[in-house]
């Protein structure tokens, strides 16, 4: 299991994306879900 965290500095918060490779969950998303994308 993998945890990423994708910070937004300018508003200084995290996004954090959980996965085993086959299935994710996403924990405090922005709502520009494409930065999720490209981090899976």
């Amino acid at each position: 299991m993998e945890v990423v965290s994708i910070e937004t500095p300018q508003l200084g918060d995290r996004t954090y994306l959980v996965h085993d490779g086959e299935v994710g969950i996403v924990i405090d998303p922005q709502r520009d879900t494409d930065r999720v994308d490209k981090n899976s």
